[in-house]
């Protein structure tokens, strides 16, 4: 039962969040809270909030472009 425990413990921390952003990670929300997975989410102006491991950025949006998928 430890060894499965121990194996649990290994994987809640591989998903917590708290150690994406540690490695280098943000997450990237409107004002309102709503994480921002698209740049249709976004529109020029717009005020966003970047999630870092120590703090929150405030930043606006310049520009958002499309990535190539290959």
């Amino acid at each position: 039962h430890k060894q499965r425990l121990l194996g649990h413990n290994v994987y809640l921390e591989s998903v917590n969040p708290e150690r994406n952003l540690k490695i280098g990670y943000s997450i990237l929300t409107d004002v309102s809270g709503k994480i921002v997975k698209s740049i249709k989410d976004v529109k020029v102006k717009d005020k966003v909030l970047a999630r870092v491991s120590d703090g929150t950025i405030n930043a606006a949006v310049e520009h958002a472009n499309y990535h190539d998928k290959k």
